[in-house]
């Protein structure tokens, strides 16, 4: 780049900040929300270079962004997760230090800052409106779509005030009893559904101390986007002061070829398509094993997946474990905005469309769609269950193979040196005992423990589950042109049983699961929280998935890093 200076930013993940006049108290009492609160929004409009999922030290793989730069929070594109609630009044800075007008924009509620010239500031205040609770997109909507694209876009979540059990207020959830119902379904009617037996979506900490902590509101943001090196860097490139043609850009971001030459580095010619897809700013394994991607959840806790398309694909997302159901579609470029998606459909030919959330696993979705999705967190259906997906617990075990499975076990050794870090090698699984929760899986790892890859541990243990969500626009899975499993993908993470009173059978002492004294399960390498009691002495240890220091930004590193120290 020629056009100015400016700093290099690794991959650090979506930051997030609470901000308004209202703070609910959820929020001050839980450390795993109460990173940044804010009376004040502060941006700079500017640029940075960005390492991405591909970048080492064979190949240098950086991006170009422009970018929302909130003064109390790390740089990254997208800009921060913002939280606030309905009724909020937020004071807004926002100084353009780019060579063009830019704008801060949320066009869900009708705010905008209007054109801000280089080098001016705008100063005013977002009156967050009534009746608004959702998910939207903020962004800069000028020269569109080149400046969003290029970075200047991230999610903005209004919750409902007062609080309705939901992400909806009452007047939405009277427009729409079907999600009423289904939000009661899932716990909210204190358990008594036979179909989901387990926590209201907002349960918190509210079952008392004994229990597994259970995150206070269980809820991700999936920003999706795509970036192109050599476009991004070009129009960094252009003329101070003039905006890069949006008719050029489009045509080269959706039709310029990109061919990989089959060397596993970026080919002489990468052309100007994007050549990285990624979710809040991850890709690959950055986003599938970050909680604050892809939700670690345990069954009977219901989650809310946010999703916002910011950027110019089509995309086909597609869960697997759960099918999970489509809450309420926005667009922010057509104005589309209801809870029934398929209202247009005959009722006399599909029975129930007008009076049920639709049930489904994959959802298309265009530029600038935005939906709310939520994963039921049922016993995944792959588990044998003799009752039928989501119903009741089982009265019968089913069968299970009790031999050990030998040597594909996850065997904890000792911690040893300075740094206390168990190491695991293969050993036997224990013996199998139960259909749900399957021990002896849960105590496996494929390829063996202790496998590598030139020198890299490669084993993969299944316990947490993991179920991945994936796109099945495929070029958005790799990055480069490269591996499959390198691009947009996220998943659903299983971390342990329902967080109820005995409901089954207790493991045997040495099957590796934590079992509280109140009987509830926990699987092994189960990620620790905040309110783990565990969590203050984890500074080291991969399982603090939130970070060793709440004060800073919430989010943990962009992935293990080397020399790829085994944690537990």
């Amino acid at each position: 780049m020629k056009r100015r200076d400016f700093v290099k930013y690794t991959a650090a993940g979506l930051g997030a900040i609470w901000v308004g006049t209202k703070i609910p108290p959820w929020v001050k009492n839980d450390r795993a929300y109460a990173q940044v609160v804010n009376q004040a929004l502060n941006f700079t409009i500017t640029d940075a270079l960005k390492d991405m999922v591909t970048h080492n030290d064979i190949n240098i793989a950086q991006n170009y962004f422009w970018i929302y730069q909130e003064a109390t929070l790390p740089a990254e594109s997208p800009g921060p997760l913002i939280f606030t609630l309905e009724g909020a009044q937020i004071n807004l800075v926002v100084t353009n230090a780019l060579d063009e007008n830019h704008e801060f924009a949320i066009p869900g509620i009708g705010f905008t800052t209007g054109p801000i010239a280089p080098g001016a500031t705008f100063t005013g205040v977002i009156n967050v409106p009534a009746l608004s609770a959702g998910t939207y997109l903020y962004f800069d909507t000028l020269n569109a779509p080149v400046n969003r694209v290029m970075g200047l876009h991230g999610a903005f979540i209004i919750m409902p005030n007062p609080a309705a059990g939901t992400p909806y207020n009452a007047a939405d959830l009277a427009g729409a009893p079907h999600v009423a119902r289904l939000f009661r379904d899932l716990g909210n009617d204190g358990g008594a559904s036979p179909w989901f037996p387990g926590l209201r979506w907002d349960e918190a900490g509210d079952n008392g101390p004994e229990f597994t902590p259970t995150p206070g509101f269980r809820q991700v943001v999936w920003v999706l986007h795509e970036a192109s090196p050599n476009l991004f860097a070009e129009v960094g490139d252009f003329p101070p002061g003039q905006d890069f043609p949006a008719a050029v850009f489009l045509d080269r971001f959706l039709n310029n070829s990109f061919v990989p030459d089959g060397k596993n580095k970026p080919p002489a010619d990468q052309g100007d398509t994007p050549q990285y897809f990624t979710i809040s700013g991850q890709s690959g394994h950055f986003s599938h094993n970050t909680p604050f991607v892809t939700p670690f959840m345990r069954v009977g806790e219901p989650c809310v997946i946010r999703v916002l398309n910011a950027g110019l694909w089509t995309h086909c997302n597609h869960i697997h474990a759960n099918h999970t159901y489509v809450l309420k579609v926005r667009s922010e470029f057509s104005g589309f905005n209801q809870f029934n998606i398929f209202e247009d459909l005959n009722p006399a030919q599909v029975v129930g469309i007008t009076d049920n959330v639709v049930w489904l696993d994959t959802f298309g979705a265009h530029p600038l769609d935005v939906w709310d999705w939520l994963a039921p967190y049922m016993q995944p259906p792959d588990v044998p269950n003799n009752l039928g997906i989501g119903r009741a617990d089982l009265q019968i075990q089913l069968p299970v193979d009790p031999e050990p499975v030998p040597n594909f076990g996850v065997i904890v050794e000792p911690s040893t040196g300075l740094a206390q870090i168990p190491r695991i090698r293969a050993g036997d699984t224990p013996a199998g005992e139960t259909t749900w929760p399957p021990v002896q899986e849960l105590n496996m790892a494929i390829p063996k423990a202790g496998t590598e890859i030139r020198g890299i541990p490669a084993h993969g243990p299944l316990s947490p589950m993991c179920y991945p969500m994936h796109d099945h626009s495929e070029p958005t899975q790799t990055a480069q042109g490269g591996n499959y499993n390198q691009g947009l993908i996220a998943g659903l993470m299983f971390i342990g049983d329902r967080n109820e009173l005995g409901r089954l059978q207790r493991p045997a002492a040495d099957s590796g699961i934590a079992v509280a004294a109140n009987g509830v399960f926990t699987f092994p390498n189960a990620p620790l929280t905040f309110n783990d009691p565990a969590f203050g002495d984890a500074a080291d240890n991969e399982r603090a998935v939130y970070g060793p220091d709440f004060n800073k930004s919430p989010q943990p590193p962009a992935g293990p890093q080397p020399p790829y120290e085994e944690f537990m």
